[in-house]
């Protein structure tokens, strides 16, 4: 199943690739042509390349999607305050992205008096991470604070 939601057309790697690839079918002034042969051959590594050469649209791109998600982290901070806040990201293990976007998370929340400094925590990507996680809140959920269906099932 893909995914289609709005951040994740942002900043989601399957969606930047996408991107790159249409702009590098449609533009002459990509760094893309001078980096791969094909659209084919764009991977993750290969936008960071060109982003790192100054391609403006891929630059223009990944900003966006960097700063859509760091407000969005900040409003769901402000809706369920955290202590820390844990991040699997592919693209965010890349050290200049792993910073901005602690940086903007931070710099949203300064103005608001009862949120105090987020730990943020960007772990090494694991494509199954967020399914794990998933799990987890779902046997937390489930068996630890609805201890009397736990019950219902060991004692019936």
């Amino acid at each position: 199943m893909r995914k289609k939601g709005c951040l994740q057309t942002y900043i989601s790697d399957a969606w930047l690739i996408k991107h790159a690839q249409l702009l590098f079918k449609n533009s002459q002034l990509t760094v893309l042509k001078s980096l791969v042969k094909t659209e084919k051959d764009i991977y993750l590594d290969t936008l960071l390349t060109a982003y790192n050469l100054g391609d403006s649209a891929l630059r223009q791109q990944i900003d966006k999607g960097v700063n859509l998600l760091a407000t969005s982290i900040a409003n769901l901070l402000l809706i369920n305050p955290a202590d820390k806040i844990y991040i699997n990201s592919q693209l965010l293990n890349y050290q200049p992205f792993t910073h901005e976007v602690r940086d903007k998370i931070q710099d949203q929340l300064h103005f608001v008096p009862f949120t105090r400094n987020i730990e943020i925590e960007i772990l090494p990507y694991n494509k199954h991470r967020g399914s794990i996680g998933a799990c987890a809140l779902a046997i937390v959920a489930f068996f630890i604070e609805h201890n009397n269906v736990l019950q219902d099932i060991i004692s019936p």
